[in-house]
């Protein structure tokens, strides 16, 4: 504003263009304030969904849509889809709503291929409405190695038991008067033998398999540090 030659008017004006200046300042701070958070939230590697108590979408990132299978645009502002709330994920929803601590949950999507781990609780937002906000992290790939272990588990010691059973029986019967037989005693001692050397092959492939996972361990803390 143009500063009157009058000097109560000029202080006046002066202080207005001031609080001007110092709005701009603040509202350009905000908007910048707004990017960052939105460039962050739309680039995080977590999917978000934000829904309130009648499931309508009030806030999804890219992420979270890619989870799901859906366009942002298509569930922005409307109620989540059937086929998802179907998945587990409407009755998880309505767990959150109705707990005051913060859910941790595992959503098995397209019949088991796919298991997302969702981070939920509620919030307030300025218009005061009960919100649910949930974090998303596919872990898909975990439960499948998780899977992969407990099998190699299983027949590790379905291996590892067949050759020890062999082992003892002959033992036993190498004790019970059989090692006095030569021909029937060098006989069980090749099978002993032969299932020791089995015994310690298993072994081994277990001490490589586990230098190995030490190994990945170790270069997946180096990359991250």
């Amino acid at each position: 504003i143009p500063i009157p030659s009058i000097n109560e008017l000029g202080e006046l004006t002066e202080s207005m263009n001031i609080m001007a200046a110092q709005l701009d300042d603040r509202i350009n701070t905000v908007i910048q304030q707004n990017k960052e958070q939105e460039a962050i939230f739309s680039n995080m590697t977590e999917g978000i969904i934000v829904v309130d108590s009648k499931f309508k979408v009030v806030k999804i990132n890219e992420q979270a849509a890619k989870l799901f299978g859906i366009n942002i645009s298509s569930v922005y502002n409307r109620v989540l889809p059937k086929e998802i709330r179907d998945m587990g994920f409407g009755n998880y929803l309505k767990e959150i709503f109705d707990q005051k601590q913060p859910l941790q949950k595992d959503i098995v999507l397209n019949k088991g291929e796919r298991f997302i781990q969702a981070n939920g609780t509620k919030i307030k937002d300025k218009r005061e409405r009960t919100l649910a906000i949930v974090v998303l992290n596919d872990v898909t790939r975990l439960r499948q190695l998780e899977k992969i272990r407990k099998d190699f588990v299983a027949n590790v010691s379905h291996e590892l038991k067949t050759p020890i059973t062999t082992i003892k029986g002959f033992i036993e019967t190498l004790q019970e008067g059989a090692i006095h037989d030569v021909e029937e005693a060098e006989h069980f001692s090749s099978i002993i033998s032969k299932h020791t050397s089995r015994l310690n092959s298993i072994i081994e492939d277990l001490l490589s398999l586990s230098r190995l996972e030490q190994g990945a361990s170790v270069t997946a803390e180096e990359s991250v540090s």
